[in-house]
């Protein structure tokens, strides 16, 4: 059966708040390193990342029938960026409290040598996990493909042209067929072939989220089942590996 809309938020809301508690009830029973990333680090990523979310539900409601203001869509395109640096951020965290948990990698600190080893994605990491814990690494290497994908909106956000999300979209039937009707507007009027103005175009745009990726070479993904995919995976691998955390305390 398909979800409403609510349903579909409840259900998101379930997920996050079953992490949410699963992170906050493993954060005492662990040692300082791990308990700084899981509830100083992983939490408080997670209630951005919820926060975001739950923008993007609203601005997109299901009656919305206007295109969005230029305030609006320059705030979704700043929680789109967001969204996804959150959640490089949280694999972090957790990347790093299983490092310090389990002690992967003999002598591998924060700021010392090895560790760029310290991904929750890298072939090394996953193997070291899969030697000690098998169902935890087999899901980890199941995600690796995610992770490389996942990389198309998370470097964008942070080091080049940043993700964009348009206040609305034009489809291209009805831009021709309004372009023709201003050309033949402006020919009958002068008797010529003028310059067409184009200025009334926004008029035709649809309330469409949509999340642009590019310069020069844009590419267009729809913003809500884009985000909310990479969500659930992001959920999905989070609560693995607290639960594992836990498990071993």
């Amino acid at each position: 059966m398909r979800l409403m809309p609510v349903e579909r938020e409840q259900w998101f809301l379930v997920l996050e708040q079953n992490v949410s508690e699963l992170c906050y009830s493993c954060a005492p029973l662990v040692e300082s390193p791990v308990h700084r990333h899981l509830e100083h680090g992983f939490a408080r990523r997670l209630y951005m990342l919820q926060a975001s979310r739950m923008h993007f539900e609203n601005l997109f409601s299901e009656n919305r029938s206007k295109p969005l203001e230029p305030h609006e869509s320059t705030l979704a395109a700043l929680h789109a960026n967001a969204f996804y640096v959150g959640i490089r951020g949280a694999l972090d965290n957790l990347a790093w409290a299983a490092q310090f948990q389990f002690s992967l990698f003999s002598g591998v600190t924060e700021g010392g040598k090895g560790r760029g080893k310290i991904d929750l994605f890298k072939d090394c990491f996953v193997e070291a996990v899969e030697e000690r814990f098998r169902v935890l690494g087999e899901k980890l290497r199941a995600k690796q493909e995610w992770s490389q994908d996942f990389k198309k909106f998370r470097d964008p956000a942070a080091h080049r042209i940043p993700i964009y999300v348009p206040p609305g979209v034009v489809r291209k039937q009805e831009l021709e067929e309004y372009m023709d009707e201003l050309s033949r507007e402006s020919m009958s009027a002068l008797g010529t072939s003028p310059q067409v103005n184009c200025d009334g175009v926004e008029t035709l745009a649809h309330p469409v989220p949509v999340m642009i990726l590019g310069g020069d070479s844009l590419s267009a993904y729809p913003l809500f089942y884009q985000i909310k995919k990479d969500y659930r995976r992001f959920l999905s691998i989070s609560r693995s590996v607290i639960c594992e955390i836990k498990s071993n305390c």
